[in-house]
C-alpha cells in the first residue's frame, strides 16, 4: 500500500473514531435522560432469603433444587452458600 492508500486508511479510521464517539455521546444523553425520567436502570434485583437457603442445603437440596423454588440462579445459591461459611 502506497502513501495515498495509508492516507485514505488514516481518514476512514478517524471518520470510524468519531462515529464512535457521537454515538457514545447518545447513549450517555439516553440514559442520562432515562435515569432523570426515574426509570430503573439495570437488572432487576430478587430478594433472596439467605436463611431459608441454608436450611434448605442442610435439609439436603441440591443446588439445582433450591435454585428453582427460589428463583435465583445455582451459581447465586452457591456463592450465598459459601459467603455464609
Amino acid at each position: 500500500m502506497g502513501p495515498f492508500g495509508e492516507a485514505v486508511v488514516g481518514i476512514i479510521a478517524t471518520l470510524a473514531k468519531m462515529e464512535a464517539e457521537r454515538i457514545s455521546a447518545r447513549v450517555k444523553a439516553g440514559l442520562a435522560r432515562a435515569k432523570a425520567d426515574g426509570k430503573q436502570l439495570g437488572r432487576r434485583r430478587i430478594i433472596i432469603d439467605r436463611a431459608k437457603i441454608a436450611a434448605m442445603r442442610e435439609q439436603g437440596s441440591t443446588l439445582q433444587e433450591i435454585a428453582r423454588r427460589t428463583g435465583a440462579s445455582p451459581m447465586t445459591v452457591h456463592r450465598i452458600l459459601h459467603r455464609a461459611v
